[in-house]
């Protein structure tokens, strides 16, 4: 109990945002991102390629090519159209990384989750390569499988 009442402590004096920027979450003069728009379509695509990458590793087990392919080039076209409309959302941003904490957090967060993606979408199209050379097969396929848990 006394380490939670510390923590909160901490939390409140510490980290509560400052008068001189209003005391509110953006600051004043930045205008947040709307949650309902890019963000929430982003969310939709990265949760669709989850199902298509999946249904395409059930593919692979089952020896089925065309299906896993298919499954694959799905998977990579969601990442792209997602990492697409990141870049676009940042263009269009309304505040800069130096803007304050709530920029540089936003900016932060939502660049290294693109950079997971990023490098996801090469560990795929890498394991796409190897799958059109027929190196998987229903009992090897543990470097797809690598590529699918990152």
């Amino acid at each position: 109990m006394l380490f939670g009442g510390l923590f909160w402590a901490y939390f409140h004096f510490s980290l509560s945002p400052a008068e001189t920027v209003g005391c509110i979450i953006p600051a004043m003069g930045v205008i947040n991102v709307p949650y309902d728009n890019v963000p929430l379509f982003n969310t939709c695509l990265l949760t669709s390629s989850s199902l298509s990458v999946t249904l395409g590793h059930k593919a692979v087990i089952k020896g089925s090519f065309k299906s896993a392919l298919d499954g694959f080039l799905i998977t990579i076209f969601l990442g792209l159209t997602f990492l697409i409309l990141q870049i676009n959302e940042y263009k269009n941003c309304l505040f800069n990384f130096s803007d304050g904490a709530y920029s540089s957090v936003f900016y932060m967060l939502t660049g290294l989750h693109g950079l997971h993606v990023f490098i996801g979408l090469c560990w795929l199209i890498l394991s796409l390569y190897r799958l059109l050379a027929r190196h998987f097969t229903t009992k090897h396929h543990l470097g797809l499988l690598f590529s699918i848990w990152y």
